[in-house]
């Protein structure tokens, strides 16, 4: 509990980040005390969502300073805020965004490590090269579509 709030302490002079430490901290003594054993039964996708759920609040605890704002953008990101989960930006940004999700959840698995050891060392190497260079292109396309700002007179 100390070695977390001073973690969160250490990130900054808010209670935000108090508060992210702490919430870190809770989490881990209930998965000592009470969820470790149920959680290790639970299939590993199960195990990676729980995960998953806990560092995304996490993320707005750590992001959001007002505690008012940081409930208000809870209810909001679990569409509970009269949002809806939703929208045509999140349609527009699924499918732009689509390969590079797929490419990046299908590195997360074990298959590319098992892609991997079946190849000979020096063709591993070229591959990662190959690989790794054409993930910048792909980040740095992105990354110049989305600055990408006309003229003002030719947005009309």
């Amino acid at each position: 509990l100390v070695v977390w709030a001073a973690t969160g302490i250490w990130h900054g002079a808010s209670w935000n980040f108090l508060i992210w430490g702490l919430y870190f901290a809770v989490l881990l003594i209930l998965e000592k005390a009470f969820l470790g054993k149920l959680l290790q039964k639970l299939p590993a996708a199960l195990q990676h969502l729980y995960t998953l759920f806990l560092v995304l609040v996490s993320w707005a605890i750590f992001a959001i300073e007002d505690a008012g704002h940081l409930a208000g953008y809870l209810r909001v990101m679990f569409g509970l805020g009269g949002v809806p989960l939703a929208d045509p930006a999140f349609g527009y940004y699924l499918t732009s965004y689509l390969p590079i999700l797929c490419v990046a959840g299908l590195a997360s698995t074990p298959l590319g490590a098992s892609l991997y050891r079946r190849l000979k060392p020096r063709t591993a190497q070229a591959v990662c090269a190959v690989l790794v260079l054409a993930g910048l292109v792909v980040c740095t396309a992105y990354l110049v579509d989305g600055t990408y700002n006309p003229f003002l007179y030719f947005r009309f």
